[in-house]
This record gives C-alpha cells, sequence and structure tokens, in this order.
C-alpha cells in the first residue's frame, strides 16, 4: 500500500514542478517515471508486467528531483 501512495504522490510532485516552474523535461521525466515504476512495482506478483529488477533504473529518478531542488535551492539562497 505504500508503494502506490509514494508512486502517487510522485507523480503529483512531477506534476506540480512541471506546471510552477516550468522545470526541464528531464527533471519532470525522471520524476513521472519513478512514480509509475513505483506503482507497477505495487501491484501483486501474478499481475506484474515486468520484473522488479527492470524498474530499479526508473526508481532513481527521485535522485535526479533531489539533486534538481539541491541546484534550485542553493540558486534562490545565493541571490
Amino acid at each position: 500500500m505504500s508503494l502506490i501512495v509514494f508512486g502517487v504522490h510522485l507523480l503529483y510532485a512531477a506534476a506540480a514542478v512541471r506546471i510552477a516552474t516550468g522545470a526541464r523535461i528531464v527533471v519532470w521525466l525522471a520524476t513521472a517515471a519513478a512514480g509509475v515504476a513505483y506503482l507497477l512495482d505495487a501491484l501483486p506478483t501474478g499481475a506484474r508486467l515486468v520484473d522488479s529488477s527492470v524498474l530499479v533504473p526508473f526508481m532513481f529518478g527521485e535522485l535526479v528531483l533531489l539533486g534538481w531542488l539541491f541546484v534550485i535551492s542553493r540558486r534562490s539562497t545565493s541571490s
């Protein structure tokens, strides 16, 4: 259940980042891909479309969001 909540949270975060800041497509797509990967990983074992090991690289999309947020925060505090 927690993976579903976190996946939906990442999809909302991706939409909010894209709308609010016009962020680069890499940040938006990486965050959305991570959200979808968590949602797919939350499916029961018999209903999974792909193996969990295939989804792991997509889950690193949240690290892209984290890095982007650090860069943006550094810019806003140094100005």
